[in-house]
């Protein structure tokens, strides 16, 4: 085809807003303009581009199984969440109705794009549905913006490697943790990553790879094998126009320099989804064991194909995979002037005692907290607002506890990440200090935007855990000296490690 690279993406892209509704009458002019322009060639293009939709849609209304397999995705995300074991940065999947819009509105105002949509309604002879949900099913939510300042968090660790040799800028040591966001590049060799949820990707050079979040990671080029735990139900990969999905156990993904993506499952099974960056609207498919998919975004091409094992590392000789550990947030699930169950006040300034008692959800969005959220963190203090506070110069201790229970503790990996107003004087696990940074808020210089981590790697035991945290209030302006102020303290956790007996 003489059609350009560049021509071809962007018919692509005005189909898929047709695919959504969404095209205007300046896009049918370009898309008239293009196919005149270009001729066969370009109706070829859309025929391509219409019959790949229909292709994925007609798989989709095939496997009965995709309303109950996104309902258990829903329902492990659910679990996640009540869990707390991680803020969502990133979206997952969500469970969408199995029905897809086979073919792009187009205005009739395009002879040209009248007469193609219509042989390709006679070629194909499918019946077609509208998968879009009425508006009074649409719930609407505004979009949160946050004004808290959140570090990358350690998402990944390198496991393994065999003659590794990486892109400049991309090194990696073994066992070293890696962020959120990471880039990776492989030139030569392989290496095994243990994702945080309980995945492990194995790297076959060349290959290119961003870890996004715990359980998503983007696939640039060449090759990779994942396998994933019981419990990491939900981890994804994409690339180029694909999504995978692992609904257990093992898949392999690879891209060429052409643009052309392959899923092979290897053992269990995925969902794989035709992302909208060049295809037209996303439909999906469960895929089976010895089963996989080619996807030529470009040309607009799908097919499925027999699993080719030998093209990729089949198993893995090595698999601990890391499981997240459940450990509570400050304020997750309560409300601003209720108790925290999960975090409580040890020691203090007499008013606010007898202690031991339970922290206090403390009110944010003031001048200096900013952004309570229940799903997520909030503050919590001695008392349910801000103001008076608590005496100059006062330190209340801080506690929570998590259960290590069946977890191998040489493998545990903690880090916390901490608002404070005004400091922290000590922070312990198990009763042993742990080394870090101390920083000091003041009333003229103060942060409560910024997140700071603290790495937490030793003195973990079997069963219950303790972290203790002594929080510091520095007295107020001078002119108020010897009176009250604000205190309180706000944490986020990020904490993995391996399974006994794996």
């Amino acid at each position: 085809m003489n059609t350009s690279e560049e021509d071809a993406k962007r018919l692509i892209e005005l189909l898929s807003k047709g695919w959504d509704g969404c095209l205007t009458e300046s896009d049918n002019a370009e898309i008239d303009a293009f196919l005149r322009r270009h001729g066969p060639e370009a109706g070829e293009l859309l025929l391509n581009a219409s019959t790949l939709h229909l292709e994925l849609g007609k798989h989709v209304a095939a496997t009965q199984l995709f309303e109950k397999v996104m309902t258990n995705l829903a329902s492990a995300e659910s679990a996640k969440r009540l869990a707390h074991r991680e803020a969502s940065s990133e979206r997952k999947p969500q469970a969408a109705s199995a029905r897809r819009s086979l073919l792009p509105t187009l205005s009739g105002q395009s002879g040209v794009i009248a007469a193609l949509a219509a042989a390709l309604l006679v070629a194909v002879g499918l019946n077609f549905v509208d998968w879009r949900p009425r508006q009074s099913e649409v719930i609407q939510t505004p979009p949160r913006v946050s004004r808290l300042l959140r570090p990358s968090k350690p998402v990944a660790n390198l496991v393994a490697v065999h003659q590794a040799v990486w892109a400049e800028g991309s090194e990696v040591e073994l066992g070293q943790t890696l962020p959120e966001k990471q880039r990776l590049e492989l030139l030569s060799g392989s290496a095994q990553l243990s994702m945080a949820c309980g995945a492990d990707i194995v790297l076959q050079a060349p290959c290119a790879v961003t870890l996004v979040s715990n359980d998503y990671a983007k696939l640039e080029s060449g090759k990779l094998t994942a396998q994933a735990a019981e419990w990491a139900t939900g981890f994804s990969i994409t690339c180029n126009d694909l999504r995978v999905t692992d609904l257990g156990t093992r898949f392999a993904l690879s891209a060429d320099d052409k643009g052309i993506v392959e899923a092979h499952v290897l053992e269990g099974s995925v969902l794989a989804e035709a992302l909208k960056e060049r295809l037209p609207q996303p439909s999906s498919m469960l895929l089976k064991s010895g089963q996989a998919i080619r996807v030529d975004g470009l040309r607009s091409e799908v097919n499925l194909i027999a699993a080719r094992r030998n093209d990729f590392v089949d198993k893995l000789e090595q698999f601990r995979p890391l499981r997240p550990i459940s450990i509570w947030n400050t304020g997750v699930g309560s409300e601003l002037g209720s108790d925290d169950p999960h975090w409580r006040i040890t020691a203090g300034s007499d008013e606010f005692g007898p202690y031991p008692r339970q922290a206090t959800i403390t009110d944010a969005d003031t001048g200096s907290y900013k952004d309570n959220r229940p799903d997520v963190s909030q503050w919590i203090s001695v008392s349910p607002t801000s103001f008076p506070g608590a005496p100059p110069e006062s330190v209340h201790t801080y506690e929570t506890t998590f259960d290590l229970t069946g977890y191998d503790i040489d493998t545990v990996y903690m880090v916390g990440y901490f608002l404070v107003d005004d400091a922290i004087n000590e922070l312990r696990i198990n009763g042993h200090p742990v080394k870090y940074q101390r920083w000091v808020t003041t009333w003229d210089v103060f942060d409560f935007k910024s997140f700071h981590p603290i790495e937490i790697v030793d003195h973990f035991v079997p069963g219950e855990n303790v972290v203790s945290i002594d929080v510091f209030n520095s007295p107020s302006r001078p002119e108020f000296q010897g009176q009250h102020n604000p205190t309180a303290l706000r944490v986020e956790w990020q904490a993995f490690g391996c399974t006994l007996g794996n």
